[in-house]
């Protein structure tokens, strides 16, 4: 036994062997993360409690310069680029469509087809936290 201590010596010299490793990309990761859901959980209740400023940004974002061209389904960039609340969704998320809604070109093919089909659309915003990752694809 070690001086007063009820605890055995064998149990004091592990624990004093013990070796603690950290990730730390993985730990700057998750803190870059939890910040991100931070900003998102405090925009979400401003704007549930009725403070939202419709010229506020409650998510912290990086201009894409040039904007990112992303492959969507048809059908989802139609969403995306034909809903006012769609894009108003993306917009509290931080992303932004670089163009007008009517700029996708219309499809002539079946609703069925259109889930098969692909358009692009443009980004020009993306949430500061991702737009290293984005940007080095």
């Amino acid at each position: 036994m070690c001086g007063s201590s009820d605890v055995p010596s064998e149990q004091l010299l592990q624990a004093e062997a013990t070796i603690i490793l950290i990730d730390q990309h993985a730990a700057d990761e998750r803190v870059r993360v939890e910040r991100f859901l931070k900003e998102m959980c405090i925009g979400f209740l401003q704007t549930q409690n009725g403070t939202k400023n419709d010229h506020k940004q409650w998510v912290r974002v990086k201009e894409l310069t040039p904007p990112l061209p992303v492959l969507l389904t048809h059908r989802d960039a139609s969403t995306v680029m034909q809903s006012q609340d769609a894009r108003e969704f993306l917009r509290r998320w931080g992303v932004q469509i670089a163009y007008p809604p009517n700029s996708l070109p219309e499809s002539d093919q079946s609703s069925e087809s259109e889930s098969s089909t692909y358009a692009q659309i443009l980004v020009s915003m993306v949430p500061e936290v991702i737009s290293e990752k984005v940007r080095a694809t």
